[in-house]
Formats: structure tokens, C-alpha cells, sequence
């Protein structure tokens, strides 16, 4: 299991203590949230703690929504990530199919988009969701047809987010290791991971042993890929709740 470190582009205040855990060993690499008008001066000072990166795009509360074509900010977001791209060297960029739209306009978009920023998108993943989200919104992407249906007409890999993929199957009414299991017959290349309630619709973000989740069985999931920790930092200046969360996380690794 590779531990990856989930901030967000505008989250300097956590540059320090991140460089301290990596010095010591904590996380394998950090993934990134670009922030709507993130800029070169930002990405410059990430590259500075020389860390392994991933980048997770904009998505719709950010205004970049895929499944609608009434969206002028589309463009001006991917060239911010763009940016981050180039200087970061991330190993896989990670996007949301979208809200309140059509998995077919998501699938023409992403097409679109490989063809004006084909730097980006050979490296791109598309991650599962849940299937109502924070605001009551359609999710797509939310079953594992639906990301197979993306995976195939667009070529993207997969990001497995375990919370979203049990939120939907509470939605539906499926067992969730089912339906994980469903997920895991299209190969992801990664995962994201956090507690939660497996009896709620809606994505908690819990820190580890917050939520009831079979946190040990998901561990086994993800065998030696990466899995980035999205769950709560409660203090603005240190990431004491992250290194608690890797230590629990790696019980179960050295148990199994």
C-alpha cells in the first residue's frame, strides 16, 4: 500500500508540516486539488518539498462540471492544471464525471478535451461517485456500469474512491463489498479512502475509526497500489489527524 496525502493547491499553511512527515517516511506522495485560479507561483513552491504528486482536477462545486455544455470556465480551469501538470510531473490526473447532466455529454467533453490538452488526459483517471451528492444532485459515475461505459469510449483509467462506491450502494441497495467488488473488475489504477457510515447516501470523509466501514478488507482492496487518505485535518497548522490516520490505516496492513 502506497499512502498518499490529499491538500489542496492553496493549502501552503501545510507545506511544513508535509515536508517533516516525508522527510520521515509517513506518505508516498501527495495528491493535489487544483483550486480555481491556482497559479504558477503555487505550483512552484509544491515542487519545492521534491515529492511524487498526483493532481485531482477541478470538479463541479469548483465549476467544472463535464455532464453540462453550459460551462465558459471549463477551459481557464484546465489550463491552470495544466500548469501544475508541467511543473509538477504528476503520475495520473484525477476528474469527476459530473452533475446533473448526461453521461454521454460527459463522455464527448472528456473526448474534446484529450484533443486540445492531450498532456493532461493521457494521464487522466475518471473517479467513481456517489449517486446523490452533497446537494441533493444526480451524480454520474455513481455504478460500475457507468464508469465502465466512461472507461471504454474515452480510454481514461480508473480512480476507486471506496466511500463514494458505498454511499451509491446504499442507494441502491446493494451490499457494498458487492459492489465494490464490481469496481474491482475494472482494474483501477488507484484508490481514495476515508471512514464513513455505510448506512448513509451522503460522503462523510471521516478520519479512520470515526465510521463503521470495513476498513481491514478495504486495506486488502488495495494491495500495493496507491491510496490517497481523504479524510478531516482539523488544524490549519499541522497535519497531526493525517500521521493518526496512517498509523491506523497500517495496522491493518501489517496484520493481513
Amino acid at each position: 500500500m502506497q499512502v498518499g496525502l490529499k491538500v489542496w493547491s492553496q493549502n501552503l499553511n501545510y507545506q511544513k508540516p508535509a515536508y517533516d512527515l516525508w522527510q520521515k517516511g509517513v506518505y508516498d506522495y501527495i495528491e493535489l486539488y487544483i483550486c480555481p485560479n491556482a497559479t504558477e507561483e503555487q505550483a512552484i513552491s509544491w515542487q519545492d518539498l521534491n515529492v511524487p504528486y498526483i493532481l485531482h482536477a477541478p470538479h463541479s462545486y469548483s465549476g467544472f462540471n463535464l455532464a453540462i455544455p453550459q460551462n465558459s470556465d471549463k477551459t481557464q480551469r484546465l489550463l491552470e492544471v495544466e500548469v501544475f501538470n508541467r511543473i509538477l510531473s504528476p503520475e495520473f490526473i484525477i476528474f469527476h464525471p459530473g452533475l446533473n447532466g448526461t453521461l454521454q455529454e460527459t463522455i464527448n467533453q472528456i473526448n474534446i478535451f484529450k484533443n486540445i490538452f492531450k498532456n493532461i488526459f493521457k494521464k487522466a483517471l475518471i473517479e467513481n461517485k456517489p449517486a446523490i451528492g452533497l446537494q441533493g444532485e444526480k451524480c454520474l459515475g455513481a455504478s460500475p456500469e457507468e464508469i465502465a461505459i466512461i472507461k471504454e469510449k474515452t480510454g481514461l483509467g480508473f480512480c476507486l474512491d471506496f466511500g463514494h462506491a458505498i454511499c451509491a450502494s446504499y442507494t441502491q441497495n446493494i451490499f457494498y463489498q458487492d459492489y465494490i467488488l464490481a469496481f474491482l473488475k475494472l482494474n483501477p489504477e488507484m484508490f481514495h479512502l476515508s471512514d464513513g457510515d455505510e448506512f448513509s447516501a451522503k460522503d462523510q470523509h471521516l478520519n479512520y475509526g470515526k465510521g463503521n466501514f470495513n476498513l481491514k478488507w478495504l486495506v486488502d482492496c488495495v494491495g500495493n497500489k496507491k491510496v490517497s487518505l481523504e479524510t478531516d485535518k482539523q488544524s490549519k497548522f499541522n497535519l497531526a489527524d493525517f500521521y493518526q490516520d496512517v498509523r491506523y490505516l497500517k495496522q491493518y496492513e501489517f496484520n493481513c
